[in-house]
């Protein structure tokens, strides 16, 4: 009997004692000097007093999406666009996230690579890729 490979990523996040696994963050939000760490398993989010570039560059894994916004890929549930502007994402706890112009066709190839898990549902010229949950988006190296 095969297993998979334990592929956990570890993060020491400042000021907290604490090592957390990256799998467990949702999202992190960048406000300056500040960043704050959206958890799996609470609420509430943690406060960090490092920049949004600090955690970047540890979790290659997570997808930039804004100037302000890092995500994990494996919470990523749909991908709207409306316009050849404005395109936006829903993560699994269902929270909106705008993509920025620049950024959109970064994401766009991370997400043509999961063929197996994705839905196109177009409308005229706005349309959306729905993924089908529980299963990766791995982002392109």
């Amino acid at each position: 009997m095969r297993t998979q490979p334990n592929l956990t990523i570890t993060i020491q996040i400042p000021g907290y004692r604490h090592i957390q696994d990256a799998q467990r963050i949702r999202r992190l939000q960048g406000s300056g000097n500040y960043t704050m760490i959206y958890l799996r398993d609470t609420d509430k989010p943690l406060l960090v007093s490092k920049t949004l570039v600090y955690f970047a560059d540890q979790l290659q894994d997570f997808i930039r999406v804004s100037k302000s916004s890092l995500i994990n890929p494996m919470d990523i549930i749909k991908v709207t666009r409306w316009d050849a502007r404005r395109m936006e994402i829903e993560l699994s706890d269902g929270t909106l996230l705008p993509v920025a112009r620049r950024r959109s066709a970064d994401l766009l190839e991370v997400l043509q690579k999961q063929v197996d898990r994705r839905k196109i549902v177009q409308r005229g010229p706005s349309w959306s890729i729905q993924l089908v949950a529980n299963q990766p988006v791995r982002p392109y190296k």
